[in-house]
């Protein structure tokens, strides 16, 4: 038997420190965070919902844009499927960017080269990562590269960008559509704990591994993915994993999921509440 872990309360009144929106982009990826210091970060923009730009255009932009947000700070990339990508692809062509972060073994992938180019043309800063980087951003942020290593998978998926957000002592793992054979062999390499995890390729039984899971010691999940889909997302073996070992918070069934904190505790907020 698993213990469930509780997410922490945010005290009543404390002031965030950051703030981190798991968007609903239906079948696809996009978390937005913001700092008390005016720091914006955007890590993935999902997309593929019917048509190329349909997401940024109908979803992601208009989002932006309620929030009174014209310019992010940086974008991030964990591997360029059009569902993580092409969102991406709308706000480089809409507002300025200053920096696009991206794993550095997609060299030869035309989506990767689409996303660029894009951001050549906005004037952003394009710079490959890789495990072992590791960024300041503002008073507030620290942002760890774990995955991948130098020499690509093969695997498109694989390769995706494993990353851990921290403000304070809070820690936020992006794991991308990373498989859990992966993810478990980084966890023989770095600590992966983390109080919230995304969960990999929107909770597919790809990314199931329990070294993995019990490895971030997490007290939230996050699965990013679309209603109904036809691959059949999230897995029910991960989903009941899960349900006894932490709090999970879906976009399909919660829309989107916000994430305050103070750098000591969290509070968890969704736009609606699940299904009965």
């Amino acid at each position: 038997p698993h213990l469930v872990n509780k997410p922490r309360a945010l005290p009543e009144g404390a002031p965030a420190l950051a703030e981190i929106v798991f968007l609903d982009v239906g079948q696809g990826d996009a978390a937005l965070v913001t700092t008390s210091d005016g720091l914006t970060m955007l890590i993935d923009g999902g997309g593929k919902a019917s048509a190329p730009g349909s997401v940024g255009e109908y979803v992601l932009l208009p989002y932006l844009q309620s929030r009174g947000i014209r310019h992010i700070d940086v974008v991030v990339n964990s591997h360029p499927d059009l569902d993580h990508t092409d969102g991406l692809l709308s706000v480089l062509n809409a507002m300025p960017v200053d920096t696009l972060l991206y794993a550095n073994v997609f060299t030869d992938d035309e989506i990767q080269q689409q996303l660029l180019a894009a951001a050549t043309e906005n004037g952003s800063v394009c710079r490959a990562v890789m495990a072992g980087d590791c960024f300041q951003f503002g008073s507030h942020l620290r942002l760890e590269v774990l995955g991948p290593a130098a020499q690509a998978s093969g695997d498109e998926n694989d390769d995706s960008l494993l990353l851990r957000l921290s403000c304070g002592e809070v820690d936020v793992l992006f794991t991308g559509d990373a498989s859990g054979s992966v993810l478990a062999a980084a966890a023989g390499r770095y600590d992966l704990s983390a109080d919230i995890v995304k969960l990999p390729h929107h909770g597919s039984r790809s990314g199931y591994d329990e070294e993995f899971y019990r490895a971030t010691a997490a007290q939230a999940v996050v699965v990013s993915v679309g209603a109904a889909n036809s691959y059949g997302h999230p897995a029910a073996e991960v989903i009941e994993y899960w349900q006894e070992a932490a709090a999970v918070y879906r976009t399909d069934e919660m829309g989107a999921i916000c994430i305050r904190t103070d750098g000591y505790d969290f509070a968890v907020e969704t736009e609606t509440e699940p299904a009965a």
